[in-house]
């Protein structure tokens, strides 16, 4: 017979658990090792450094704060398969038992997203992107409300879900696309932009290729003081037009007609009516032409007719072209490339 050490039960001869408890019986007779494993010397050299300790302090710490905010630091975690599928709204509701909800959220969030992107850079854009943020901040909600049956600890892990968001996917990606999809809007008529357009620059565009002849660009023009009795006028600051010829090329504007190096050029600056009438220069080594067509200012200032130094401002540094202008965001009918 067999007796158990638990309940003191009589079991049958070769039984291995308690027929009434149930507990082992073959735990008293099992060999204990007098002798337990030692920690290596590597582990015992790094208990006692400085790092060592603080990242035990921070253990410590960081347990007592989730107790105390119920974020069930022992707690079982929504698994890797639901958490990596965070990034997208509705994606771990579908992996998760609830595929309707999520479908209907991630076709949501694309209905909010796109013409977010298409229309970047005006107010309807940022209203649209808000409510993209807000389907997938209810994403990471509902995956939080099912993982936990308490209230605190609930929104413990819906905040934390959305730092890690932040940090992890929204921060890099603004980081990242804000060059590319830099929205350039048009504060005054610019005869044929119109007060109120939105156009997207991509200032990234010249970091590692040169400006093409027929580019639309954003560049710095060169700063130009104009002195004249009783005026004074200086161009400075960003402005926008049309790449027209590189460096050391001929160029000769003449009754609205471009030659560059004796050849007829297809291509024109935006409001070709504010350049004079006729124009002769070389592009000098480095620079490229553009010439300044949409600049406000270039008329008659206080009844004076102001002699304007268009060989000072034509000629534009390879380092002062910001970016291409590649999209139309506003107004709507208007959306489009721009060539």
């Amino acid at each position: 017979m067999a007796q158990c050490n638990s309940c003191q039960f009589h079991n049958m001869p070769g039984a291995t658990h308690c027929g009434r408890c149930g507990s082992s019986l073959t735990l008293a007779q099992a060999v204990i090792n007098v002798h337990p494993p030692r920690a290596s010397k590597w582990a015992k050299t790094w208990r006692k450094t400085f790092l060592a300790r603080q990242w035990n302090s921070i253990k410590v710490n960081w347990f007592a704060v989730a107790d105390r905010i119920h974020l069930e630091p022992h707690a079982n975690l929504p698994g890797m398969d639901i958490l990596s599928r965070l990034i997208l709204p509705g994606w771990p509701q579908q992996v998760s038992g609830n595929p309707f909800f999520g479908k209907c959220l991630f076709g949501a969030f694309l209905a909010c997203i796109l013409p977010a992107l298409l229309l970047i850079g005006t107010v309807y854009s940022s209203l649209l992107i808000a409510a993209a943020l807000t389907l997938h901040a209810s994403s990471v909600y509902d995956i939080a409300h099912r993982s936990t049956e308490i209230r605190g600890g609930r929104l413990s892990r819906f905040f934390l879900g959305l730092g890690l968001l932040g940090i992890c996917l929204y921060m890099p990606l603004f980081s990242w696309g804000t060059p590319y999809v830099s929205p350039f809007v048009i504060v005054r008529d610019w005869a044929p932009l119109q007060a109120g357009e939105v156009l997207v620059v991509n200032r990234q565009a010249y970091r590692s290729h040169v400006p093409q002849i027929g580019d639309l660009v954003v560049y710095e023009i060169p700063e130009t003081r104009v002195n004249r009795p009783g005026v004074a006028l200086l161009f400075r600051g960003e402005r926008m037009d049309r790449v027209l010829a590189g460096s050391n090329q001929r160029v000769v504007w003449s009754e609205g007609q471009l030659t560059v190096d004796g050849q007829p050029s297809p291509w024109r600056p935006l409001a070709p009516e504010n350049i004079p009438s006729s124009l002769e220069m070389v592009v000098p080594s480095g620079c490229y032409l553009i010439f300044p067509s949409t600049e406000g200012g270039m008329g008659p200032v206080r009844g004076q007719q102001i002699d304007i130094p268009w060989t000072q401002l034509c000629m534009v540094p390879r380092h002062e072209i910001r970016g291409r202008v590649y999209w139309r965001s506003w107004p709507w009918y208007r959306i489009g490339r721009v060539r």
